[in-house]
């Protein structure tokens, strides 16, 4: 590890977990598997290009249209896997095919009963498939929030930080706009 500090020191930025102010990191993966509808939406993306899927199930080399494929075949898998609303006929949320969306918010309304300082960051790529539906069943339950997302003014962005960073607002929904930069406090 020296060696590789020294070494590229000129090109990298390094900190040493050694102050009492350095965030701590708490990782746990929940298994949440996909409703009915979920499956069946995700089982009809893999028909549109059933060679392609076959190959990323067994691990094979792509072609490079393939390739481009791949990136529009996993951006579908990934909007399915919270909600099925962009890919059904009528566009709607239904929450039971949402599992994790579901999940989610039992698990903050969890923390906040057992905490009142619990505090909560989700993030996605997605507005309409993750952040959208995410912000209308935490409404349902009456869990104050913020949308972080490039459709704010530097303003706007200043207050929802400082709300959040002060307590006032506890869980907070960044899309990419707010992927690096911000200065979070627990």
């Amino acid at each position: 590890l020296n060696k590789f500090k020294t070494n590229f020191k000129k090109y990298f930025d390094y900190y040493e977990n050694a102050s009492k102010d350095y965030p701590k990191v708490h990782e746990k993966v929940h298994r949440i598997n996909m409703s009915e509808t979920q499956y069946d939406t995700y089982k009809g993306l893999t028909k549109s290009d059933p060679l392609l899927a076959y190959k990323v199930r067994k691990n094979l080399p792509l072609s490079k249209q393939e390739s481009k494929n791949l990136n529009a075949f996993s951006g579908a898998a990934r909007q399915v896997s919270n909600t099925t609303k962009n890919f059904s006929r009528d566009n709607r949320f239904n929450i039971e095919d949402a599992p994790k969306i579901k999940a989610v918010v039992h698990s903050i309304l969890k923390g906040s009963n057992s905490n009142p300082n619990y505090k909560s960051v989700i993030y996605s790529n997605y507005l309409e498939s993750g952040l959208s539906p995410m912000s209308e069943y935490l409404t349902k339950h009456k869990i104050k929030h913020a949308i972080f997302n490039g459709s704010l003014n530097d303003k706007e962005r200043k207050r929802i930080i400082s709300q959040y960073n002060s307590g006032k607002l506890k869980t907070l929904l960044i899309s990419s706009a707010g992927a690096e930069g911000l200065d979070l406090k627990a």
